[in-house]
Order: C-alpha cells, then structure tokens, then sequence
C-alpha cells in the first residue's frame, strides 16, 4: 500500500511541477520572441549603423574627443546587440533560460521523491492507524455481540439445569434416611448424587455469573491506586499467589471498581487453576501514551503458544483439564474490559502468561 501510494503521489508532484517549469518557459520564450517582433526591426538597424558610421566620421573630424565618441560607439554596439539583426542577446538570454529551466527540474525531481516520500509515509501511517482501528471497533463489536447470544443461552441453561435441583437435593435427603437398605450402597449413592447436585450446581452460578455481567458505572479513578487497594484487600485470598508491583505511574480511568474487582479476581484466579500446587508470582505494571493506559498483570506460571494466546477469549475455551472449568472466567474479564471502551490482549512472555489491558485515559 505504501509503495502503491508513494508511486501516485511521485507521479502526481512531477506532472504538475513539470507543467508549470513547461507553462514558465513557453511564457518567457513567447516574451522574446514578442521582443524581437517589436524591436528587432530593419529601421533600428539601420539608424544604428547609420549612428555608428557618424560616430566614426565625427572621431576623425574632432580627434580631440576621440574618447568621447568611442564610449558613444561602444553603446551603440550594445544597443545592436538587443535591438539589431545579430541574435546574441536573444541566443543568450534563452540559453541562460535552458539552464536554469533544468536547473530547477533537476530541483523539482529532487523536491517530489523528498516530498513524495514524506508525504506517503504519512497517508501511509494514517491509513494503518485508520485501518487499525476500524478493525478493533469490529472485532470489539463481533465479541460483544457473540458474547450478548452466548448469555442468552446461558441464562435459558442455568434456568433449566435450576429447576430440576431442588427436587434432586430432596430425594437425596430421603435416600440418606434409608435405612432398610445396605448402608455402604447408599452412602457411595449417596455421595456420587451429592457430587453432580454440587456440579451442577457450580455451573448454574457460572452460567448466571456470565448472564449477568452488570453494565459499568464508571468513574475516573487513579489506576496506581486502585491497583494497590486490590492487592492489599485481596492479597491474603490465595495462599500460593505473591504479588509485586512494577513501576505504577499516575494514569486517570473511568472504570467501575466493583466490576474491575472482579476482573482481577478472575484473571488470578485463572492463574491458580492454571497452576495448582505451585507457588506463582503476579506481577502487575502500569505504563501509558497520549491516549491510553496499559495495565500488564503477568504470572509466572505455564507459557501459552501463539494458538492458545489467540483463543483464550474464546468462549468455552479452557488451557486447564479441570472437568469443572467451562472457560468462562476469560470471557467474562474480554467482555468486562469491552464494556469500559478499552481491549485486553494476552501477548507473549518468558517464563509465564501476561495480559495487557488497555484503557482510554481521562484528560484534563
């Protein structure tokens, strides 16, 4: 595309400086050849010469003002080379003209690829940066309306999945009271029932939770500080989890932080599932330009491959081999950072898994 667009715009500035260089240089000749029509004339030729051969006559007859008339004949010369039949003057004047016409095409080639350059850089970074963008809003947009049908069938499962559990937390009860049957029979039946009550009902709150993400009630927030009151209200909750902070820089947001809360939450909670039994680091940084602020929160658990960092918004996607996990959490934290204007990443990193978060900054 650049190439494409410095090609026109190389084409476009030489055809235009050359017709004006063409345009300037016809002009001028056409003022000289009007010139020599209107006074190279036979008449001023011959006063001319008629004027020189008097001056010559006049110095022989009055050599005592030799000097005089000699400086009278030497104009005189000059004038016959303007106004006389000798082309010099007009040979010179447009040979002066080829010079400097080329001169300045040679300048004008130099100023069209400088210009022509400079300026397809800059349509080309704009048409990306357009591009870009318009690429973003219909992705966000693609998301956010696969994700308003997915909650839809979500709501309609957890209230099918709802309705037969209450009958089924009864007849357990009852099978518990039985007494007139093998006890270990019942007790293994017993406890295997309990366990897909207990299932279900887990996805039921994970269906209803994704239904019913709340609609944001933003106000600015410093993001140094809500970071911090994150880490030191919900730092104790995970026992294998070490949060350190790097670099936060003062960085105005509009969020809920009831909802960015939740967000967090399930993004480390994603990192203990991700990574049961072992300690992991979460390392949250704060960095921003003109327009946004980029939250990076990396945990120093299992790597993902390209494939994985790709489809990890992916609905019903899970990394993880928990039967209990339905790849939610993620989704949820996409659609969250969607409702706030921003857009949320998983990139690559050495030795771990890092999102970054991005959030349109509050001016003034």
């Amino acid at each position: 595309m650049r190439n494409r667009v410095l090609v026109l715009l190389l084409f476009a500035l030489l055809i235009s400086s050359s017709i004006m260089l063409v345009v300037n240089y016809v002009l001028i000749n056409d003022v000289l050849v009007t010139h020599q029509k209107i006074y190279k004339t036979s008449d001023i030729s011959n006063v001319l010469d008629e004027f020189t051969a008097s001056l010559k006559n006049q110095s022989k007859l009055d050599p005592k003002n030799d000097a005089k008339y000699h400086g009278q004949f030497k104009q005189a010369q000059d004038l016959k080379l303007i106004y006389g039949d000798d082309l010099y003057f007009t040979n010179a004047v447009r040979s002066a003209i080829l010079k400097y016409f080329f001169i300045l095409f040679g300048m004008t080639l130099l100023g069209v690829f400088v210009g022509g350059a400079v300026l397809s850089f800059i349509i080309h970074r704009i048409y990306v940066r357009s591009f870009d963008e318009l690429n973003r809003e219909r992705e966000k947009s693609r998301y956010l309306s696969e994700m308003a049908k997915w909650q839809d069938i979500a709501k309609k499962l957890a209230h099918e999945i709802r309705r037969p559990l209450q009958p089924m937390r009864i007849w357990l009860s009852q099978l518990k009271k039985v007494s007139s049957v093998d006890t270990t029979m019942v007790k293994e039946a017993a406890t295997a029932i309990d366990q897909e009550v207990l299932f279900l009902s887990e996805m039921v709150s994970g269906f209803s939770d994704f239904a019913q993400i709340p609609k944001p009630k933003l106000e600015t927030v410093e993001l140094a500080d809500f970071i911090q009151s994150f880490v030191a209200q919900y730092g104790d909750v995970w026992a294998t989890v070490k949060f350190k902070f790097q670099k936060l820089i003062d960085a105005r947001v509009a969020l809920d932080p009831k909802i960015f809360r939740t967000l967090f939450t399930n993004l480390v909670e994603n990192a203990v599932e991700a990574n049961p039994d072992t300690k992991t680091d979460v390392h949250f940084s704060l960095h921003v330009d003109d327009e946004f602020a980029y939250i990076e929160i990396f945990n120093s658990g299992v790597t993902l491959n390209e494939i994985e960092r790709e489809k990890i918004f992916d609905i019903y996607y899970s990394t993880k081999t928990n039967a209990k996990n339905m790849g939610l959490g993620l989704a949820i934290v996409k659609t969250i950072v969607l409702e706030h204007g921003g857009d949320i990443k998983c990139v690559a990193a050495d030795g771990g898994v890092k999102f970054e978060i991005q959030l349109p900054l509050v001016k003034g």
